[in-house]
């Protein structure tokens, strides 16, 4: 409900993003958020198309927990959801860690691909919190990110367990 301290909020938030960006939409909840912004990315891109990490967690409302491979066999996967592996640094040297995550990706972006589906987005929580925590430069990112929009996808990035903008340089 559009209140003052709404507003007063909104405004001292937008301040710390790109000039392009300049709406704000508040959800209830963690899973509201990400069902929200599957339905633009889906909507933006008109493709179907997800890709997650390996043991991520989403949400539990019916959509996102479609994309939260940790709730569980029982928990079925939509089959337009594709998984990656989470950064690991005990099998992967970080100096690579980017690139490495960026060809997993590119492989699923290709399996979609191949049964006539299109990315719509790559969903991940910045600090992989439910894949065992990987706190690192964000230029991880970077490779992946390029890939996913060569794709026409877009990046969502669920930032509700990490804490939003904890790790940024702005807030």
């Amino acid at each position: 409900y559009l209140q003052d301290g709404i507003l007063s909020f909104s405004e001292k938030l937008l301040a710390t993003f790109e000039d392009e960006i300049g709406h704000v939409m508040f959800t209830c909840s963690g899973s509201e958020a990400n069902d929200l912004a599957l339905r633009m990315a889906k909507y933006h891109t008109g493709n179907e198309g997800i890709i997650v990490t390996a043991e991520a967690y989403h949400g539990n409302s019916d959509l996102s927990s479609s994309f939260s491979p940790s709730m569980g066999v029982n928990s079925r996967l939509g089959t337009w959801v594709r998984r990656v592996p989470s950064p690991d640094t005990y099998r992967v040297d970080t100096d690579n860690m980017g690139e490495w995550l960026a060809l997993r990706v590119t492989e699923q972006i290709h399996d979609l691909e191949r049964r006539n589906q299109s990315l719509a987005a790559f969903v991940a929580d910045s600090l992989f919190s439910s894949d065992g925590i990987f706190a690192h430069d964000l230029g991880i990112l970077e490779p992946v990110l390029k890939v996913v929009r060569e794709a026409g996808g877009l990046f969502v990035a669920d930032e509700v367990q990490c804490g939003f903008a904890r790790t940024g340089s702005h807030m």
